[in-house]
This record gives C-alpha cells, sequence and structure tokens, in this order.
C-alpha cells in the first residue's frame, strides 16, 4: 500500500454491491438485466474506524462477530421502504452461499491496493473474515506490524479530532474517517517522518563534507538580494 492520490481516493470510496444475476432464458436477458442495475445495487457506505475497530474487538468470538456484522451492514446499509418490494440487501447478503458472502464482505474490508480474492478458498466464511482482520490490523512491512487502532491514533494525534470527526466530509454512517482513509493517511505520516530523518542525515553529511559543499548549500539557503 502506497500514499497515493489513487489509494486516497478509493480509500473513501463507497462501495457497490450487486446481488442477483441476468437470467438465461431469451427474452428475459434485458429485463433481468434491468432488474439487477436497478432494484438489486445498493451502494454501500465505507465503513469507519469505530466501526472495524468493533469488528475486529468481536473476531474471537463467532456468534458476536455475526451480531456485530450484522449491526455495522445495517449501519452502512440502512433500511428503506422501497426494500419490501426489491428486498433487503442485508437479509439477501447474509442468505447468500459462503463464497459469495465472502466476495461482498471481502469488498468491504479491503483496503485500496491490498485486494485478494478469497471466494474460491476452502476455509469457513468466519475464518476467512478473521484472517481479512488479521491481515489489515497487522500488514507485511519490514519493521513489524502495526493496528488499525495505532494507526488511527498517529494520524489523530497529527490532524486532530476535527480530521477524525467530521460528517460534512466524511462518507460514513457515523460521520468519523473511514478505516481505509485512516492506514493510507498513516502511510503518509510514515513517509513524512523519514524524509524528516532524511534531512538530519543530509544535514549531518553536510556538515562534516567538503567546504566547498557546505558554501554551495548556503547560497541555496541564503541568496543574495539583487537590486
Amino acid at each position: 500500500m502506497a500514499y497515493t492520490a489513487a489509494a486516497l481516493s478509493a480509500a473513501s470510496r463507497p462501495v457497490t454491491i450487486t446481488i442477483g444475476r441476468v437470467s438465461d432464458r431469451r427474452g428475459w436477458q434485458w429485463l433481468s438485466r434491468w432488474w439487477v442495475q436497478r432494484c438489486r445495487t445498493w451502494t454501500a457506505k465505507p465503513l469507519s474506524v469505530p466501526q472495524m475497530l468493533a469488528l475486529q474487538a468481536s473476531g474471537r468470538d463467532p456468534v458476536q462477530q455475526l451480531i456485530t456484522l450484522y449491526t455495522l451492514l445495517r449501519a452502512v446499509l440502512p433500511r428503506r421502504w422501497w426494500y419490501r418490494v426489491v428486498g433487503d440487501p442485508v437479509r439477501l447478503l447474509f442468505a447468500l452461499p459462503e463464497p459469495l458472502m465472502k466476495k461482498v464482505l471481502v469488498a468491504l474490508v479491503t483496503v485500496p491496493g491490498t485486494a485478494r480474492d478469497v471466494s474460491t478458498e476452502s476455509e469457513s466464511l468466519l475464518e476467512a473474515i478473521r484472517r481479512e482482520q488479521r491481515a489489515l490490523a497487522y500488514p507485511s512491512r519490514p519493521s513489524g506490524g502495526v493496528s488499525l487502532a495505532v494507526a488511527a491514533l498517529s494520524v489523530r494525534e497529527v490532524y486532530g479530532d476535527a480530521w477524525y470527526y467530521d460528517p460534512q466530509r466524511w462518507p460514513t454512517s457515523d460521520g468519523y474517517v473511514p478505516f481505509a482513509v485512516a492506514l493510507v493517511e498513516f502511510e503518509g505520516v510514515q513517509a513524512l517522518q523519514v524524509r524528516r530523518r532524511l534531512e538530519i542525515a543530509d544535514g549531518f553529511t553536510i556538515a562534516h563534507g567538503k567546504p566547498a559543499q557546505r558554501r554551495q548549500m548556503e547560497r541555496l539557503a541564503y541568496p543574495s538580494e539583487v537590486c
């Protein structure tokens, strides 16, 4: 995962969920395609940091995890009166076979740049969700893993609470920053810290380098006024 404009844009983007398929019967393809596109396609709000932390905290108890998952899905896909006609997406999602349900859930909990299709794997649904949560909480990095809680706290310390909770800015159901945005921004904060370390290292090198190099740097730092 890299701190890029594409990652930032994708991290706060709502997730489109489609539950249904086009009929194979001749003469019904156009009608079933219209039905799926108009009535069986929903836009789910991205999960926020508190919501993802709640889902991670329930990972050790399968029953509690399903309850938390249902609550979060209901938050990002709130009830609408027309669901009585076209179907409730949350109930339809829990009624799907496990491979299809995995694919939808992974789309909701995936950080941009780390997508992986687990719909064809043989593990159970709960184990797939636990593994995805472990991958998000402890991503592979040379210096060890960093949890979502620590990453969000680090970015919150830099940006402040006005960034962490902003209902006018974030498209989440509770107004908190999307968890994927917090992880991507953490990469940016880490990059700034590395730049500062490089500045210190470069300054140490210049201080112990050749006098001509130091004078050249001084001319760049303090340009003379030309009248």
